[in-house]
């Protein structure tokens, strides 16, 4: 007679749901309240994100699919996300409509799944209080990854209120140390409007982080160099990615880069050195870090124009 799987021990059927991809956990967890309790114990990553709705992306996932995302453009390129979702005709919704239904999808995805959740890598266009409400309470959380998309085009005033919303999300987020903070191994930020004394409060607990990445974080000026200085949470900091953010390279920053002894990797090509090859000497006579990637010369882009003699054309 054949055994029902639910029947099985909890220590077998956890074997089995291991493996699954998200997409199948999810489903899964809405046969049952037996499964749901196993379904939760099992999703341990979680890699979701929402298509912008002025946007569209080569890279497209339909919740309910279980295969890899399929191109719409011709491009092959793997989406960084295992969940990508775009809303369909999303431009016959107002924008408040999309604003709220984004915020109450991540909401109800993080409150229902996120009792054991460790990893999770999202992307949304709006960062709300409810989110963040969720966020706040993954108690398991060790790698952590947001990324803001940007809107193109909007009226100002959903621009407007969207700014303010997310300073609020900050703000609650920001309000205590996060219980994650103790256990948080990665942090990825990016396009996100915080200030450097907040992300001090979400990392000040943590002493195990091993990689931070910081892109495109607008209010982090010099003052992030000043932090990383002070910060007790550098003693197992192995990889530092620093992207348009964190001011002109200088003095400061490069007496921060001198005190992390154990990093492994460090990225500052999308930064600006007052000197240039300044950081790139450094590296070489003092620092030593294996895998260094210099800032960018200044001249790089747009602006970076060669003269050609006609003659030579002919």
């Amino acid at each position: 007679m054949p055994i029902h799987l639910l029947d099985l021990p909890t220590e077998i059927i956890s074997q089995i749901l291991a493996p699954l991809p998200t997409s199948s956990l999810l489903r899964f967890s809405e046969t049952s309240h037996h499964a749901r309790t196993l379904a939760n114990a099992n999703l341990h990553t979680l890699s979701l994100g929402i298509a912008p709705p002025t946007l569209s992306r080569p890279k497209l996932l339909n919740i309910d699919q279980t295969s890899e995302p399929t191109s719409t453009t011709g491009n092959s390129t793997k989406s960084p996300y295992s969940i990508w979702l775009q809303i369909p005709k999303a431009q016959t919704y107002e924008y408040w409509t999309l604003f709220n239904f984004q915020s109450a999808l991540v909401t109800s995805i993080l409150k229902r799944h996120g009792t054991m959740l460790q990893h999770l890598e999202i992307s949304v266009w709006a960062l709300t209080l409810p989110m963040v409400s969720a966020i706040e309470n993954l108690r398991a959380l060790r790698r952590f990854s947001l990324r803001i998309e940007r809107i193109i085009g909007g009226r100002r005033s959903c621009v407007a209120v969207k700014r303010e919303e997310q300073e609020k999300a900050w703000e609650l987020l920001t309000k205590s140390t996060p219980v994650w903070s103790r256990r948080l191994m990665v942090l990825k930020l990016e396009n996100c409007d915080l200030k450097v004394d907040q992300l001090a409060i979400l990392l000040k607990e943590s002493r195990d982080c091993e990689e931070l990445g910081l892109d495109r974080c607008r209010y982090f000026g010099k003052g992030l160099w000043t932090w990383l200085m002070e910060w007790e949470g550098t003693g197992k900091l192995k990889v530092l990615n620093v992207a348009d953010c964190g001011g002109q390279l200088g003095e400061v920053s490069r007496m921060a880069m001198g005190k992390l002894n154990g990093l492994q990797s460090l990225n500052l090509y999308d930064c600006q050195e007052q000197e240039p090859g300044e950081f790139e000497r450094c590296n070489r006579n003092l620092w030593h870090v294996p895998n260094f990637v210099a800032p960018r010369p200044g001249g790089h882009g747009a602006n970076m124009i060669l003269e050609v003699d006609p003659d030579y054309m002919q």
